[in-house]
C-alpha cells in the first residue's frame, strides 16, 4: 500500500539553476566592466539591460518550481504562485507541460515542460511503461508523461501522492472548499521587472 504524504518533496530542473547561474554570472563580468569605465552615460545605458537580463533569467529559470505537500501542490510559476488542495485536483495533463486541473482551472507547471517534437521522436515504448494508474486515464500516454522528461517526473510526483490520497478514501467526498484553489502574485518581482524595463527605456534614449 502506499504510503501517505507526509513530508515536502520539491520540484525544481538543475538545468535552469545553472543556466540562471551563468547568465548571472556574465552580467556580473559586464556590469563591473561598465562602471570600471567610469562614464555616466555608458553606466546609464548599459546597467539597467544588464541587470533585466539577469532578473529575467532568474525569474524565468531559478524561482519556478512545485513542492507537493500533505495539504496540497504548491505551484511557482513566474508572476505568481498557485496553491492547491488535493481534494480539488481533477486531472493532470502533460502536452506542452505539467498542467494540474483543479476547481475548474487549468495550472501550468512552468518549471515541468513537455518534450519539443525533438525530443519525443526520440522516446521509447519504455519510457512510457509502468506509470501511475491515473497516467493512462486519457485516449492514450503522451510524450510528456515519460519518466525521464521534466513534465513527466513532475506528473510522477503528483500522482504518487494524489493516488495514495484517492485510495486511502480521503478524496471520496468530492467536496471542494472554498479557498481550495488560490493565486499569490509576485508584486515584487513584477514591480523590479517594470522599474528595470523603464530604466532601460530612458537609458536608450540618453
Amino acid at each position: 500500500m502506499s504510503s501517505l504524504p507526509s513530508h515536502e518533496v520539491r520540484f525544481r530542473p538543475l538545468f535552469g539553476r545553472i543556466l540562471t547561474v551563468v547568465v548571472a554570472v556574465v552580467c556580473a563580468a559586464g556590469l563591473v566592466g561598465v562602471l570600471l569605465t567610469g562614464e555616466l552615460v555608458t553606466i546609464a545605458r548599459t546597467a539597467p539591460p544588464t541587470l533585466l537580463l539577469a532578473v529575467v533569467c532568474w525569474a524565468l529559470f531559478w524561482r519556478p518550481g512545485m513542492s507537493v505537500r500533505p495539504e496540497g501542490v504548491e505551484v511557482v510559476n513566474i508572476l505568481r504562485t498557485w496553491h492547491i488542495a488535493w481534494p480539488a485536483i481533477e486531472s493532470l495533463d502533460t502536452r506542452f507541460a505539467l498542467t494540474i486541473r483543479a476547481a475548474g482551472r487549468r495550472i501550468s507547471v512552468w518549471a515541468a515542460p513537455a518534450p519539443g517534437v525533438r525530443g519525443a521522436a526520440s522516446l521509447h515504448r519504455a519510457d512510457v511503461a509502468n506509470l501511475r494508474e491515473s497516467a493512462y486515464a486519457g485516449e492514450s500516454v503522451r510524450p510528456g508523461d515519460a519518466a525521464n522528461t521534466p513534465s513527466g517526473q513532475a506528473a510522477e510526483i503528483v500522482r504518487t501522492h494524489w493516488e495514495s490520497l484517492r485510495d486511502a478514501g480521503h478524496l471520496a467526498s468530492g467536496r471542494i472548499e472554498p479557498g481550495s484553489v488560490r493565486t499569490t502574485w509576485h508584486i515584487g518581482t513584477i514591480v523590479v521587472l517594470a522599474a528595470l524595463v523603464v530604466a532601460s527605456l530612458l537609458g536608450a534614449a540618453l
